[in-house]
């Protein structure tokens, strides 16, 4: 939730907790001082679990020291509270009329006000975080549909379809024994790009067969075989990853690789430990000519990277 929207959501809470008592009873705050120092006790008493307890036990998923401070200022605000309404017991008979109440209603009083200065809190915190979490849903929704013709113009661009014809004939006129296998790579290749494009999640396995698809083809451009080293492991049947987020990668790799580099120029590793998917790629540039690549390629790495924080944010 944007920072302006919840300032005034705090705004709308105390004004709103100020008021209303003072349209329900306007007798029992004619006394201005009283009120005052009430409500200073309350936004004290909200704030300091809103801002010291809440956010380690319910955010960071702390135990031990939110525990420990939230004990420490509940019993502490409530004996504040005894003491502040004790010292205004007089003020108190005459606005309401009556003798001091019982001691045993007197605290329980202070406490139940305390617990609702906990209550309070939370209730805002998880009306906060409600919104975030639609607007975070929202934006990948946005995310989504904005780059998906990007994916399906990039991933398989037509300098890259093209190309791996070319390669794919000159292994056929060659009669090469590959050039069958090559066929239906790029087949599965294009299978996969169109038809699950729509999938918010899609088995890992899958996307590892597709980069395993891509490297192959790519290497057919190459005569010296050890130019691109690929070192991937991944055996999982659960794991689960957002579609085409590691090809951009792999992509600019190859698109991006000095062709003229010693072997191996590009490096990609892909290993799967204890449910820990560890991506590595590297790739050999000269920079003496002073050329920068583009963000055109892929859907470039400042889009992976929003893609990143929306799909797997900490």
């Amino acid at each position: 939730m944007n920072y302006k929207y919840k300032v005034w959501l705090h705004l709308a809470f105390w004004l709103l907790f100020s008021t209303v008592p003072r349209l329900i009873s306007p007798p029992a705050f004619q006394i201005g001082l009283l009120f005052m120092v009430t409500l200073v006790i309350d936004v004290c008493n909200f704030y300091a679990f809103y801002v010291f307890v809440i956010p380690d036990f319910f955010i960071k998923r702390k135990i031990g020291k939110p525990i420990l401070i939230g004990a420490v200022l509940f019993v502490g605000f409530i004996l504040l509270r005894i003491g502040i309404s004790d010292y205004f017991s007089n003020f108190n008979e005459i606005i309401y009329n009556q003798k001091s109440r019982s001691p045993i209603l007197f605290v329980l009083k202070e406490v139940i006000s305390s617990m609702l200065f906990v209550v309070y809190p939370l209730l805002l915190t998880f009306t906060i975080r409600y919104f975030q979490v639609q607007k975070v849903k929202l934006e990948l929704v946005e995310q989504k549909k904005e780059s998906e013709l990007s994916l399906l113009r990039s991933q398989i661009n037509p300098h890259f379809f093209f190309n791996t014809l070319n390669n794919i004939y000159a292994l056929i006129y060659s009669g090469s024994p590959d050039a069958h296998l090559s066929v239906l790579k790029l087949s599965e290749l294009m299978r996969y790009t169109l038809y699950k494009k729509n999938s918010e999640k899609i088995p890992l396995m899958e996307e590892i067969d597709y980069l395993k698809n891509y490297i192959e083809l790519e290497m057919l451009r190459f005569t010296d075989k050890d130019f691109v080293r690929a070192d991937i492991s991944c055996q999982s049947q659960d794991l689960e990853i957002s579609h085409m987020l590691l090809i951009p990668f792999i992509e600019n790799a190859f698109k991006h690789c000095d062709k003229d580099a010693s072997s191996p120029a590009i490096i990609i590793r892909i290993h799967l430990q204890a449910h820990v998917l560890a991506f590595y790629v590297r790739n050999e540039k000269d920079i003496s000519s002073g050329h920068q690549a583009s963000d055109e390629s892929g859907i470039g790495l400042a889009n992976v990277r929003k893609r990143l924080e929306l799909l797997y944010a900490r």
